[in-house]
């Protein structure tokens, strides 16, 4: 084989093991970080839709209070207020609360008012069947106050996520006091807001996510969603990991991610004040991060091998230059002179290996031309 293939080859296997090698690591370490980093972005989304679910939460509180604490709901829940409804409880406070449910119980846990707005209604309806038993229910596990003491918040309400009916509202009840806050406890109030599609598109434009909500057990989901309740569940048996919202009626979610090539979806299941798996939030996303990460990736590794074979050529052309053709010369040279058979001169300029090479032959061939011209003087010499 010749020295140009051999060097050749030589350049390309090198150049082939550097480019598999590069490959390798930034395909191992590039893409595991963006995709880590693109998980944890997800994750943070979700974060963020479930707490503006809990922010919703809060405001209902605070309503609550506003309400609860008040003289004229203390003595509306006893009987002593006859003008309270009028005054209180037009269909426009619904409206100005955003609330679709208000209910009001005195101390025995009976219902003394409450009336449903729909969503898309604009007059008071009935409560829907079962909404009452349920909210009874909840209260069973509520402290009462029944004496004279300062009010204590802990364990005299609930809020959270509430299953009335066939629907789920954001919901919150507190213990119904005088505006002092001091007892005996006079009932309950609760407020309840329906999650429905405004709901849901509300919360989209203040977190600007793609989001996606459906209650558990849903009639006519798709199979696509019903796999990904399954998925939740396994996930949720098998996993130790949690997501932290910071509030506490949405606390111990474990989230579950689905990718392809163009969509990442991070979706969890929500739990009622029960602790019961009820509804599933999905947050939607591009994969843009991830193809980022891809294209620079694949950018590196096109410079390095246009960089390599840039170098690669370049060394081909020293090569040539400075060793492969000046060996070719030489050993033209030693042709030419073998075969004419005559004196010749070894020229090869420089100051390196080959040009030391050239010179030893020279001098070899010098050496033999003088042996020959001594040994042909004896032979004349002999009659």
């Amino acid at each position: 084989m010749s020295l140009r293939k051999t060097t050749l080859i030589i350049i390309v296997f090198c150049f082939t093991i550097l480019v598999a090698v590069i490959f390798t690591t930034t395909r191992n370490i590039t893409y595991n970080k963006f995709n880590e980093l693109e998980n944890k972005l997800t994750l943070s989304n979700l974060n963020r839709s479930v707490n503006g679910l809990s922010a919703i939460v809060s405001n209902i509180d605070v309503l609550v209070k506003d309400w609860a604490f008040w003289d004229d709901t203390y003595l509306f829940v006893q009987g002593k207020k006859d003008d309270y409804i009028d005054s209180n409880l037009p269909v426009g406070t619904f409206h100005t609360h955003q609330n679709n449910m208000m209910l009001f119980l005195n101390s025995k846990k009976e219902l003394v008012w409450g009336k449903y707005l729909p969503p898309s209604g604009e007059e008071l309806i009935p409560l829907p069947d079962g909404v009452l038993e349920s909210i009874q229910g909840f209260l069973k596990n509520v402290k009462s106050f029944d004496d004279n003491s300062i009010f204590n918040e802990d364990e005299t309400s609930f809020s959270g996520v509430v299953l009335l009916g066939s629907k789920l509202y954001l919901a919150s009840c507190g213990p119904i006091f005088k505006s002092s806050k001091k007892g005996p406890q006079a009932g309950w109030i609760v407020m309840a807001r329906e999650i429905d599609e405004r709901v849901i598109k509300d919360l989209e434009e203040r977190t600007e996510l793609d989001l996606e909500f459906f209650r558990i057990g849903e009639k006519n989901i798709s199979a696509q969603l019903s796999k990904r309740v399954e998925s939740l569940f396994l996930n949720q048996s098998l996993s130790n990991k949690s997501l932290s919202t910071g509030m506490t009626q949405f606390k111990d979610m474990t989230p579950l991610i689905e990718k392809d090539e163009h969509q990442i979806v991070c979706s969890s299941i929500i739990k009622d004040i029960e602790e019961n798996s009820v509804a599933v939030i999905s947050v939607k996303g591009t994969r843009d991060i991830f193809r980022s990460g891809v294209d620079s990736s694949n950018i590196l590794l096109i410079t390095i091998i246009v960089t390599g074979l840039f170098m690669g050529c370049v060394s081909l052309f020293l090569l040539e230059k400075r060793v492969v053709k000046r060996i070719l010369l030489l050993s033209s040279q030693v042709d030419g002179i073998t075969r004419v058979n005559q004196p010749n001169f070894i020229r090869i300029s420089g100051s390196d290996e080959i040009a030391s090479l050239a010179k030893s032959i020279q001098e070899m061939l010098l050496t033999i031309q003088e042996n020959e011209s001594f040994f042909s003087q004896i032979l004349e010499a002999i009659p």
